[in-house]
């Protein structure tokens, strides 16, 4: 979990050096699109699950925030301005989305796992029965 979090942290500052301080034009990465925030909490999600995948979201938008507050000096217009708090949902509904994929995928992994585990130890106790034809006669 812990990893999942600073890799969140060190994807978003290589994103937000590389991106806001070197681009030609910085004011234009609040409105990216797709952002490259949630292109990170998307592979946060996918690689570690929905817990890790919603925290890692929270950390794209204080990251997100930190930008915003640099460029317009307060952080309180963010909630109120549909143009920049739709990137925060976007941000959100990746990381969510992706991390419910991924666990359940592992859920469903497991139980055919499982269920492939089942078919062996019976396929394997049938062999046992066969090679013994009279301990297969049941009364």
């Amino acid at each position: 979990m812990i990893y999942g979090l600073l890799e969140v942290s060190a994807l978003c500052m290589i994103v937000i050096v590389f991106y806001y301080y070197f681009a030609l034009t910085p004011d234009a990465f609040l409105i990216a699109s797709p952002h490259p925030f949630t292109i990170i909490a998307a592979m946060i999600g996918i690689r570690y699950g929905n817990y890790v995948g919603i925290m890692g979201a929270v950390v794209c938008s204080l990251f997100y925030g930190m930008v915003y507050q640099d460029q317009f000096g307060e952080i309180l217009s963010l909630l109120g301005d549909i143009t920049y708090y739709k990137y925060i949902l976007s941000i959100f509904w990746a990381a969510v989305i992706l991390g419910i994929f991924k666990d359940n995928y592992e859920v469903v992994t497991q139980r055919l796992n499982n269920r492939i585990i089942l078919l062996e130890t019976s396929l394997e106790n049938w062999a046992a029965s066969m090679k013994n034809p009279l301990l297969s006669i049941r009364i």
